[in-house]
Parts: structure tokens; sequence; C-alpha cells
């Protein structure tokens, strides 16, 4: 055997080991951009910036009309009085929790609204809550842009949140807004500021009604039925459940929930929807999920065993004058649930449900999938497409990414493997010139 076979038999293992790692593959999670995108993210001009799955999430300033009127309401008030209980209320609200949990050391409290009371909850949450009730309309103008609504039920209408977010949206297309509050100064408030400061004045939309009992009509239906910021005034789950199937038979359309986005208010949300997920199956009937979820399966965050984390959004507002909100980002979590099969034009696509993370060169998107999974994808040029990269690098919270999420196989070259075989074959030719000058 001539000295060369010998060396390149020695080194003949060591070789295919190098070889194997060298050729190694790993399973990565890749973002495929949608086939309806493709031509146009093969353009030069593509920038990502603008695509189907962006939600308009501008800022929701209140409307001029309720800003005159708040003023008007506020003119003979002492003002910076209002706004010191208002920042105490705001904080007893974003700690409130299911009263079913209450314990002898957490004890359950319900909130009685005096006069001063509601005028505080307007200064400390109203812009905050219409900002979120707002967003949530965004959703179904984004995807049935087709539906308008005549008649609204607005349950726990509060300081009128959902009208004016309503009147902003549709205007003098809405019919009827039917209002119900247990507060008769909630009520009263939210009447003045729906006629301009005006006792004697007349509603923006004519037929506008206010109760303090919800009507056991069961025959009365709504196209719309919103009820936000109302979960946790419920003593027990039972009397919950009874409330969110009235609403749901009261609906001929879309039925909005709406809460703060603590880990507490997400689970209310989600155990409404569940509950109807459930009541509409047992009872045949048709239902879908519009938005944020883009499955109709059980939440996968609250499957994750050890994860709090709550899935909320995160609307954007302007306050009053003098900065008597409490902040100018509203975190919230919602559903919009639909009547019968889906009408809308919603894509298959996963929900950005946390802030992107944009890096150089790459970006890390939390997506909740059509598949009922929760997947954080690194998107890169290289690895997901130009289109797939621009479209999560434009993205922002909420929005839905226009890709097919999915497993892809890669060949992985080691980067120790690349140096072992850099040596070998430095040291091969050492040795093959050692055998060739040995053997002269």
């Amino acid at each position: 055997m001539l000295a060369s076979q010998r060396v390149f038999a020695s080194k003949g293992s060591v070789c295919h080991a190098t070889l194997a790692r060298l050729m190694a593959t790993k399973v990565k999670t890749v973002g495929l951009l949608d086939e309806s995108l493709t031509v146009e993210a093969s353009k030069d001009s593509f920038s990502g910036k603008i695509h189907p799955g962006r939600i308009a999430n501008s800022v929701s300033d209140l409307p001029p009309p309720l800003l005159r009127a708040i003023e008007k309401v506020l003119a003979d008030k002492n003002v910076s009085n209002l706004q010191t209980i208002g920042v105490k209320l705001a904080k007893q609200l974003q700690g409130r929790f299911d009263p079913a949990k209450a314990t002898e050391g957490r004890k359950w409290k319900k909130i009685e609204y005096s006069k001063s009371t509601c005028l505080s909850y307007m200064l400390s949450r109203m812009p905050a809550e219409y900002s979120a009730v707002d967003r949530a309309f965004t959703e179904i103008s984004k995807w049935s842009p087709n539906f308008i609504p005549k008649t609204i039920f607005d349950f726990g209408s509060g300081v009128g949140s959902v009208p004016w977010a309503a009147i902003s949206r549709w205007g003098k297309k809405l019919d009827e807004i039917f209002c119900i509050d247990s507060s008769p100064h909630m009520i009263e408030l939210a009447e003045l500021l729906l006629k301009g400061a005006d006792a004697n004045g007349q509603f923006f939309i004519p037929k506008t009604y206010f109760k303090q009992l919800m009507s056991p009509n069961p025959n009365r239906k709504f196209d719309l039925v919103v009820s936000a910021h109302t979960l946790f005034e419920f003593p027990t789950m039972d009397s919950r459940l009874e409330c969110y199937l009235n609403l749901w038979r009261k609906t001929n359309d879309y039925f909005v929930l709406v809460e703060q986005g603590t880990t507490e208010g997400f689970k209310l949300v989600d155990e409404a929807k569940e509950f109807l997920l459930f009541q509409s199956k047992k009872d045949g009937q048709e239902m879908h999920v519009l938005a944020p979820c883009p499955h109709t399966q059980a939440c996968p965050r609250l499957l994750r065993e050890g994860d709090r984390t709550p899935c909320n959004f995160q609307s954007r507002y302007t306050g009053f004058k003098n900065d008597l909100s409490q902040s100018q980002r509203e975190r919230f979590s919602f559903v919009i649930l639909g009547k019968g099969p889906k009408k809308s034009a919603v894509p298959k696509w996963p929900r950005i449900v946390r802030q992107p993370m944009v890096r150089g060169g790459h970006v890390v998107s939390r997506l909740c999938t059509p598949e009922g999974k929760l997947e954080e994808v690194i998107f890169t040029r290289a690895k997901d497409g130009k289109g797939s990269y621009l479209c999560a690098r434009s993205s922002e919270w909420g929005d839905l990414l226009p890709v097919k999420v999915r497993e892809k196989e890669f060949v992985v070259r080691d980067k120790v493997a690349r140096k072992d075989e850099q040596t070998e074959q430095s040291d091969e030719e050492t040795d093959l010139k050692q055998a060739s000058n040995n053997e002269l």
C-alpha cells in the first residue's frame, strides 16, 4: 500500500464524522409569504409597510363634540380634586379580579358611583376606554366593510364610550342606540354628554335610549351588541354566564366584549368566548370568531403551563388638556363573535400578539396561528424571503401577518466542523507531502 493510501485510510473515520456534522439538518420555523402577495413582493418598490394584514392603529382622539360637552360639564367643577379621585379610581379598577375568586384576605367590593365619582371616572378612564372600543370597531370595519349596524345595544354603558365610538365610525347611518347601566348617575352623565351638555337638547342619534335594567324580551335583537368594561361587576360566575347568553341571544350580527388587558380581564373575556362557542355548538347554531383569534380552539396561552401572560393588545389615545388622563396607551383584551357562518373576509393568517422586536437583519415575531398554536418566528431575508421579512419588519402588535407558519429543514454547517475540516485538509496535505518524500 502506498503511503498516500495509508494516510487516507487512517484519516477516513475522522473525515466521515466531520462530513456528518457538516451535512447535519435542523428544523426551523419559517413564515412563508401568502401566495396572494408573491407577485407584489417581487417588485423592487415593495416595502411591506402596507399589506392587507395591517390594522389601522392610529391615535383615537375623542370627537370634538364630546370634548366640547365635557368642557361644559366641568366648567363649574373642581377639576383638580376630581382628577385626584380619578387616579385612585383608575388604580382600583386596574386591580380588580373575578369576584368568584374572593377570599377572606382578598375581598371583592362593588364600586358605588356617585355624581362626583362618575365625573372622576370620565376624566380618568373615558379616553382610554373609547380608544379600546374604537380599536375593536376598527376590526369590524376592516374585515366586514359592508357591515353598517342600524341598531346597537350597549350593556354597561357607563359614561357613553361605546355610543360615541359608534357615532364617530358610522355617524348618521345609525338608527337606534339602546344603553343599559345600573348606575342612575352614570346614565345621567352619559345622556348629558350625548346631548352636547344641554339637558334640554337633542341626542346626536335621535333614537337613543337609556335604562337601568335589561329588557326581558328575548325577541328584541340588535345588529351590534357591545359589553365594555363590565365583566367584573357580576358577583358570581353563574350570573356572568347568564348575562353572556342573554346578550348573545340579542345579537343579530356581532357581539363585542372588551375588558382591561390584565390577566384577570383577559381570563373573563376568554371565559365568555369559550362558553358561547360551547353553547352555540350545543344548540346547533353556527358562530365564528372575527377577532382577534385566528381560530376557534382553546387559547394556547392558557394551555401553556406556567404562562401567566394575558393575551392583550394596545390602543393609543390623546388625553384631556393638562394631562388629566392616566396614560396615552391602553392595554385591553377583547373578542368579536359573529352570528352564523363567517360573512367577513378575514384571511387565515397568524395574529401578532406582542410588539415585534426589530433588530439588525432580523425580526422576532410572536404569533398566534390558525392552527391554535403560539409560535416565535425569527424572520430573515435568507431564511423566509424578502416579502415575509419586510412584512414582519413593518407590522405592529395586533396586525395579521400575511404568512403561513411552517417547519422546514435546513442544512446546518457546524462551525467547529468547518474548522476541523480545514485542519484535516491541512494535515492531509502535510502528511501526503511527507509520505511522498519518504517514498522518494
